[in-house]
């Protein structure tokens, strides 16, 4: 969340994340004061931090989004730093602070677990869709299953160990073997 800001396809994303949310959650959601809710920075914890998207509501809760236009997955450290920093801002204004994580194509499952713990939301969203109808899809990580997935795993394992020989026999197409 370096400060800057974004622009062409990357700006377009940020904004189509944004519109997203808008509709997603309904009209109490808006733009950042007066901002378009696009590159917001926050001072918290000594240094400022730049949200791609910032809403809020009539309560003066915030919405920040990470919107990540990759093509790859999304690292869990990405998260990490998403969730560092929404707690910052919570400590440091006092206030309601939500998270989530835009993704163009898919994050690391480190990141989905991570985003779970911290209760940030996770959506991969295609580029270039056009509104008011959008597709998205929301990930959703369960440690049980998880951990029901690692125990199974574990069962299963097993090693071979050879206690015998084996002779091979070649039958040509003549019939002579070798």
């Amino acid at each position: 969340m370096p400060a800057g800001k974004a622009t062409g396809p990357d700006r377009d994303f940020q904004m189509l994340c944004r519109d997203i949310c808008v509709k997603r959650f309904g009209g109490a959601w808006r733009p950042y004061r007066d901002t378009d809710g696009i590159d917001v920075p926050f001072h918290a914890a000594g240094t400022t931090w730049t949200y791609d998207v910032v809403l809020e509501n009539d309560a003066g809760e915030l919405l920040v989004a990470e919107c990540k236009r990759w093509g790859h997955p999304v690292p869990q450290g990405e998260v990490g730093k998403l969730a560092h920093t929404i707690e910052c801002l919570r400590k440091e204004t006092g206030i309601g602070v939500s998270g989530i994580v835009f993704a163009k194509t898919d994050v690391q499952l480190g990141g989905l677990a991570h985003a779970w713990h911290e209760g940030i939301e996770v959506v991969i969203s295609p580029e270039s869709q056009p509104l008011p109808a959008f597709g998205l899809t929301v990930l959703k990580y369960d440690p049980e299953r998880e951990r029901r997935l690692h125990v199974f795993l574990e069962c299963i394992v097993e090693s071979i160990t050879v206690t015998d020989h084996y002779e091979a026999v070649l039958i040509r197409a003549d019939g002579s073997r070798e």
